[in-house]
């Protein structure tokens, strides 16, 4: 699983034992949901690969525009906009504006009893409108989680947290429930969860293997299905062909990698599954604009500026201050 924020139980230390010097905690932040019951986050996005995670997600589109791809579903959600994402369903969220932002809400699997997964689909809000009281009820619920995290670290053992977290969760559910009778849910046939899941263990096997020099027929293969089918399915899918996946997902890591300023180009190039630097080169013009070397240049004078930088150089976090203003602007 690669989702936006990475999320994973405790932190894995590199082989040598030594955390990178600019530790990777934005954009791709270490999220340990043994002791989080959320991880709510505002980001001007960029770039996030098909992902899912074990348990729900809430997006909201704070401004700009983005295309959600869904199980058996593609979808433009402009401002106001939001889906409810349940656990395991694989989805892909791509800017289609400049300054595009949105709020994202991911519970931890330890609510996966009130978050209702695998049990219901998940479900699109083309507009959440102030005027009805249910949406309105839902965005004041996001509100105040949002403004008490911000003041808060979000553990387990505060219960005016996990108030607010159920709080939210049961306004969902209402507004789920009040507009059950239109087509916003992302129903999904027999066949079409084959498909995810094919696309899935696709995802899966790229990432244990991207430092290899994979293609699609290697997957096919190992997989047990046809390499039309596959190259089909996935692109169905995530939206993105294999070997366009493959690319993002080593430039990613390289992202990581060059963010610890002891590691040369070439090492980051071969630790991150590119055969030549220019390689890995091409890849960060066309995906991000800019050189490796530029990048490492713009994230580490961000980091003299500010030890806790607001942008990992592709997808920039947003401050309290900043969210505070669109917070604002769900009671307008």
């Amino acid at each position: 699983m690669r989702p936006f924020r990475h999320a994973r139980s405790s932190p894995v230390l590199p082989p040598n034992g030594h955390r990178a010097v600019a530790e990777p905690a934005l954009g791709y932040e270490v999220v340990d949901f043994n002791q989080q019951p959320v991880n709510l986050y505002v980001t001007e996005l960029t770039y996030c690969e098909p992902h899912w995670h074990e348990a729900a997600e809430l997006i909201i589109v704070l401004s700009g525009s983005f295309e959600v791809l869904l199980p058996n579903r593609s979808l433009r959600l402009k401002r106001g906009g939001a889906v409810f994402v349940q656990g395991d369903d694989l989805h892909t969220v791509h800017p289609r504006e400049d300054r595009s932002v949105l709020l994202g809400v991911q519970f931890s699997p330890a609510l996966h009893l009130v978050c209702g997964a695998g049990r219901e689909p998940s479900r699109v809000f083309e507009e959440l409108r102030p005027q009805e009281p249910a949406h309105r009820d839902l965005l004041a619920a996001v509100t105040d989680l949002a403004r008490h995290v911000f003041h808060h670290e979000p553990v387990f053992g505060d219960y005016s947290l996990l108030k607010r977290v159920f709080a939210l969760l049961e306004a969902v559910q209402v507004v789920s429930d009040s507009s059950a009778a239109t087509d916003d849910t992302v129903k999904s046939s027999g066949s079409g969860d084959r498909q995810i899941e094919i696309a899935k263990r696709a995802i899966a096997y790229a990432n244990d293997h991207y430092l290899e020099d994979i293609k699609l027929l290697d997957v096919a293969e190992a997989m047990g299905v046809s390499y039309h089918h596959l190259s089909h399915t996935f692109k169905a899918v995530s939206g993105f062909s294999f070997r366009e996946y493959l690319t993002l997902l080593r430039v990613n890591k390289a992202r990581e990698l060059l963010r610890d300023e002891t590691l040369n180009i070439t090492r980051i190039s071969s630790g991150s599954g590119f055969s030549e630097h220019k390689h890995l080169d091409a890849a960060f013009k066309k995906h991000f604009a800019t050189t490796p070397t530029q990048y490492r240049k713009k994230y580490m004078n961000q980091l003299l500026v500010c030890r806790e930088a607001a942008s990992d150089g592709v997808n920039r976090l947003l401050p309290p201050p900043e969210v505070e203003l669109y917070l604002q602007g769900f009671s307008q």
